[in-house]
This record gives C-alpha cells, sequence and structure tokens, in this order.
C-alpha cells in the first residue's frame, strides 16, 4: 500500500504543540434518507480521511501500518524525541480498536514503549461525534 499522503495542521490546546495529520472531510452533501430514515451522504474525504474511515467503520485492518507510518514519518520530520507512546481510551467496545492497534504500530515503529494504561478514563463517555455543543465538547 501507498504511503498515505498528510497536510498537517496546528491545532490550538492546552499543550505545548498539538498538530492533527490532515483534515477528514473536505465536503459532505445530504443526498436523502435511507429506508430506515437515516440521513444519507454524499461525502468527500482526503486520503488519511478515507484511510482512517475504512480502518474504524469498515474494518480494513490492512490500514492500521500506513497510518502508523504517515505518523511516525510526520513525527520524524518534527525531530521529536519522545519517551513513550500513549492512546486516547476507546469510547465504545469493540473486538477491534481502532486507535490502540494504530497506536501500538506507530509505537513499534518509533521503537517506543506503548504504555497501555498511561490513559485512563474515570467515567463512561460516548463518541465526541455525538456531541454537538461546542461548550460540552470542550
Amino acid at each position: 500500500m501507498a504511503i498515505i499522503k498528510t497536510s498537517p495542521i496546528r491545532i490550538p490546546g492546552k499543550w505545548r504543540k498539538g498538530y492533527a495529520l490532515d483534515f477528514h472531510i473536505v465536503r459532505s452533501e445530504l443526498v436523502g434518507y435511507d429506508h430506515l430514515g437515516r440521513e444519507k451522504f454524499d461525502t468527500q474525504r482526503t486520503e488519511l480521511g478515507e484511510a482512517l474511515f475504512k480502518l474504524k467503520y469498515r474494518n480494513k485492518q490492512d490500514f492500521v501500518e500506513p497510518l502508523a507510518t504517515a505518523a511516525a514519518e510526520f513525527i520524524r520530520s518534527k525531530h521529536r524525541q519522545l519517551d513513550y507512546m500513549l492512546a486516547a481510551p476507546p469510547s465504545n467496545q469493540r473486538a477491534f480498536q481502532p486507535v490502540l492497534a494504530v497506536a501500538m504500530a506507530l509505537s513499534q515503529q518509533l521503537a517506543l514503549p506503548f504504555l497501555a494504561d498511561g490513559i485512563i478514563k474515570v467515567k463512561n463517555t460516548g463518541p465526541l461525534k455525538d456531541i454537538f455543543d461546542y461548550h460540552k465538547r470542550l
């Protein structure tokens, strides 16, 4: 599989420096509703966004390594010395956890210890994508 194209973006926050590797969606238009009344969209994703979508929602696990490689290349380009790798705890229980899989692959590519319990949830939270109020999202 080819290297996934990224367009890193600096993101503000309560940290020294934060980055996203790219936007996920270029555009998304409502095209109607399915037979159950759920909204249907015509969505154009970035290359990175498409890879993440296929990994997370289509269970295409062959995207784990290319996503980790894209992240590793970005980290190396910034000449960052890291001590270990952490992953945000998942909000949904599923047999395969994409975030953990990419974080573990990334830790291997960067030869870093992966601290599986480095961040723990102290309460159950739903997916951020389901929170639409700006202040609640923060």
